[in-house]
């Protein structure tokens, strides 16, 4: 008898596992809506890479308008972010603002504190990249203060990272170092990989742009340790090797600085 449950026991905690696919594929409504996730996230892959981009992502709207999807507010909160997110990578800053600011407050009244604190965070990207610093400023804050009000903790490196932007962009060494400092402990605490690579090029960034020299090389080199294992987007990887050959250009290391602006050309003609 013993040996039966034992052994019922065991064959339950091996299938655990594989229940969320049982009950994604019992549940069509479920199944429909990853479904549409996953079209809308394919399509925002190429919406800085091909011309029909716009044309896809409105043609994978049409084909699932249709579909019987679950009526619940983190879903279309989820839903609307990818507009905004799509907005944001083609560079629509004014829709962002507008479109991200109502569907923050939509999520909000819905009590989806996460997905309002994504938008919130694209809103602030878009003041910021418009020039609009305090308006971007605000935004930020007010992100923060939601985060401590609903203990919503998973993006708070990035904005943490953010606000030294903001701060490097208004020459505030005090303040931009600190909060590029708290951003790189933060990410670290958590184990974030993608977060800590960001945090650390922000606070290489924020000695650069100081030019503490010694102290940028230092984090640029730490940032090459991590593509090691931890490969980030062809992108980030280029800059970093084309802020190192800078600053050993700058240091009058050319060897080295020669090494890393070739492996920057690498990889953009890759």
């Amino acid at each position: 008898m013993s040996k039966n449950i034992l052994s019922w026991l065991l064959a339950c905690w091996l299938l655990m596992p594989l229940c969320p696919l049982f009950s994604q594929a019992a549940d069509p409504q479920a199944a429909a809506h990853q479904t549409l996730l996953d079209l809308y996230r394919r399509s925002l892959s190429f919406s800085r890479l091909s011309p029909d981009s716009s044309r896809l992502y409105q043609e994978r709207a049409r084909n699932h308008q249709q579909r019987e999807l679950p009526d619940c507010a983190s879903c279309r909160a989820r839903l609307n972010f990818l507009t905004t997110h799509r907005a944001y990578f083609q560079e629509q800053m004014e829709t962002v603002i507008t479109q991200g600011t109502i569907q923050a407050e939509a999520a909000l009244r819905d009590s989806v504190v996460d997905w309002a604190v994504e938008e919130l965070i694209y809103v602030a990207y878009a003041y910021q990249n418009t020039g609009r610093l305090a308006r971007a400023g605000e935004t930020h804050y007010r992100t923060l203060a939601l985060m401590d009000e609903s203990g919503v903790d998973h993006r708070r490196s990035d904005v943490l990272r953010a606000l030294s932007e903001l701060y490097r962009k208004q020459r505030n060494y005090e303040q931009c170092l600190s909060f590029a400092q708290r951003s790189v402990d933060l990410a670290q605490a958590q184990a974030d990989t993608v977060a800590s690579y960001h945090s650390i090029n922000e606070l290489a960034n924020v000695y650069s742009t100081f030019d503490q020299l010694d102290s940028a090389l230092y984090y640029y080199s730490q940032l090459i340790d991590t593509l090691k294992f931890h490969p980030v987007r062809p992108f980030d990887q280029m800059r970093t090797h084309l802020n190192l050959g800078r600053l050993y250009s700058l240091s009058s290391d050319y060897p080295r600085a020669e090494y890393h602006l070739r492996e920057a050309l690498a990889i953009y003609e890759r």
